[in-house]
Parts: C-alpha cells; structure tokens; sequence
C-alpha cells in the first residue's frame, strides 16, 4: 500500500506563519504574482507522483533545459570553429604580400 503524502503549506509567511494547505486539485508548484506567492491554479496530471500541471512539470523542464543547452553548446563550437579558422588565415597570412592576401580571400569566403 503507498503512503499518503503529507499536504505541503503554501503561502507561509511572518504575516501568515501558519500559512495555507495545499489545494489537491491543483498543481502543486508555488508561483509568484505581483510580489506575492500562491499555490498554481491549474489541474494536476503531469510529473512525478501527477503532482505538476503541464507547465510546470519538472520532467519537461528539465528536457527544455537541456535542449537549449545543447542549442547553446553547439552555437559555441561552432564560433570556436570560425576562430580556429581565423587563426589558421593568419597563420597562413605572416610573410604574404597584399596581392597574395587578397587571393587567400577569394577562397575563404565567409559560411
């Protein structure tokens, strides 16, 4: 048999040191409107334990998350690419009179 889980307080502060149980219908996540803290007022059914409404449920955060990251990581490789390109252009460049340089720009056009 599972246990029951203890119902959180919610919107616990010096004015309110009791603070408010938790509203089993809704999403269990606190949310902040207008400098003041409240339980969300959307239906549960998603995350761990259907405690979460879609919007905050922290599976699908956490995948959100860690496609921007990815999209983050490999915008920085590829700028990392361009400089290792840049480098090895003036590398190449040392000693190379204008004429030669002007050449080397004609075939490393910019992607």
């Amino acid at each position: 048999m599972k246990a029951k889980r203890k119902l959180k307080i919610q919107n616990k502060w010096s004015g309110n040191p009791q603070g408010i149980l938790e509203n089993t219908d809704c999403c269990i996540k606190e949310v902040w409107t207008d400098m003041r803290s409240h339980q969300c007022s959307r239906k549960r059914g998603h995350g761990k334990d259907k405690l979460y409404c879609k919007q905050h449920d922290p599976e699908k955060i956490k995948k959100k998350e860690d496609a921007k990251d990815r999209k983050i990581e490999l915008k920085i490789e590829k700028e990392t690419q361009k400089d290792k390109r840049i480098q090895i252009l003036l590398k190449m460049a040392k000693g190379l009179s204008i004429k030669e340089l002007k050449y080397c720009h004609i075939c490393f056009k910019k992607d």
